[in-house]
């Protein structure tokens, strides 16, 4: 007759339920088995203790060696050793004298090229943190300990996180001479959530309108304001606006007012400079003393950008709101200020970013301007309009006696 395996295990039972019950008894060997059973359960969690800390501590340790081995080591090359031939006698024979060899001097690798490896190298690095412990500060980290290990400047101003749906930080290390090397980290949703990056310096110095000192000084100060958005094929479009400089000596009060907009083609592909505010013609706003503003509109996805600033003494916007042109400003002083409004622009067709457009403007009222048009109407003759722009109708006699109203020759 066939017997189930519990047929076969109640003998064992019974036997170890009986020797349970004689340990139970006594009082000896209770004491020795609760013993025993507390010795186990105390080494169970000295073990899930260690195991904890160990853990903790790898994740705490894990940037510094992602960096370490991300960061290429020189390695010796092997030396073959050659055994010494013996001579039976000494020879005499003459010594050539040593003929000089021209040795090359390595050439220093250039920004472009220090700019490639660091961003490659890091790339990686994110993307292994990513199995482990991912967050921003983890991130930072790494970025600042593989900038020091490429010998990079690495300042509080050379990471800066965009907030989004997923991870994204502008990264600007800097050269031992100062060149800020600007690129971009993000985690991209289109290829499984995996860290890409992009240098942005070649893009920057794709426009023919702008010197070369320009682009190599866009991104240096940091970002005032940063703005991603999405729309509805996956394409991401990521808004700029640079800080101005602190330092009197760069004149900021000469330079225009740093704005990029950089947008996807197409979703996962990189990003394209669909348009920079200094390569803009009509962009004549000065950076000091500048006001702007982000306007929201229903069904928009990009904000209009209002801007209230001095106008620069160069560019079209002077002669497109008809500011005064032949009166001499002194920056700070004497200064037209004008409030404009840019829209973005897309494609009809295809649904793409082209870049943003001059939508409207106007010329504050100041007494440069109230001046130029009291000659304007002189020299045109127009005694009644000019007479409603002054308080005291002699002034109109002394501008004839002066000859204000005669074009300048």
């Amino acid at each position: 007759m066939n017997q189930s395996p519990l047929d076969y295990l109640r003998p064992w039972i019974a036997r170890a339920k009986h020797i349970s019950q004689d340990i139970w008894r006594d009082p000896r060997r209770r004491t020795l088995a609760l013993g025993a059973l507390g010795a186990c359960l105390l080494l169970f969690l000295t073990y899930r203790v260690g195991i904890w800390r160990g853990r903790r501590l790898a994740q705490r340790d894990l940037p510094t060696a992602l960096t370490e081995l991300a960061t290429p080591l020189p390695t010796g090359a092997q030396l073959a050793i050659v055994a010494p031939t013996p001579t039976l006698s000494p020879t005499v024979t003459p010594t050539p004298s040593p003929t000089s060899t021209f040795t090359p001097t390595p050439t220093a690798a250039s920004n472009a090229e220090w700019a490639e490896r660091y961003r490659t190298q890091a790339q990686d690095g994110l993307n292994a943190l990513l199995a482990a412990d991912f967050s921003n500060e983890r991130a930072q980290t790494l970025l600042r300990n593989m900038a020091q290990d490429h010998a990079l400047v690495f300042v509080p101003l050379s990471y800066t996180e965009i907030e989004g749906a997923h991870w994204m930080a502008l990264v600007t290390p800097r050269t031992p001479q100062g060149q800020a090397l600007p690129m971009l980290f993000w985690q991209d949703p289109n290829s499984r959530n995996q860290i890409r990056s992009q240098l942005l310096s070649p893009l920057l110095a794709q426009q023919p309108s702008l010197l070369p000192q320009q682009a190599n000084d866009a991104l240096l100060n940091g970002l005032a304001t940063r703005l991603l958005r999405q729309d509805e094929q996956g394409r991401l479009y990521l808004l700029l606006i640079e800080k101005s400089p602190e330092a009197k000596t760069l004149r900021a009060s000469e330079r225009a007012l740093s704005i990029f907009m950089l947008a996807q083609p197409q979703a996962g592909a990189d990003f394209a400079l669909a348009w920079w505010s200094q390569a803009d013609p009509l962009w004549s706003v000065a950076e000091r003393g500048a006001e702007y503003e982000l306007v929201e509109n229903d069904g928009q996805l990009l904000p209009d950008i209002q801007v209230t600033a001095p106008l620069l003494a160069s560019g079209n916007l002077r002669a497109e709101l008809g500011a005064p042109a032949f009166f001499v400003e002194e920056a700070p002083f004497a200064r037209q200020r004008a409030r404009t409004l840019w829209k973005p622009f897309f494609n009809a067709l295809t649904g793409q970013l082209v870049d943003y457009r001059l939508e409207s403007g106007e010329l504050f009222a100041s007494p440069l301007a109230t001046l130029q048009r009291l000659l304007m109407l002189l020299q045109a003759a127009d005694v009644s309009s000019a007479g409603s722009l002054v308080t005291r109708l002699d002034l109109l006699q002394q501008a004839v006696d002066l000859k204000l109203t005669e074009p300048a020759t």
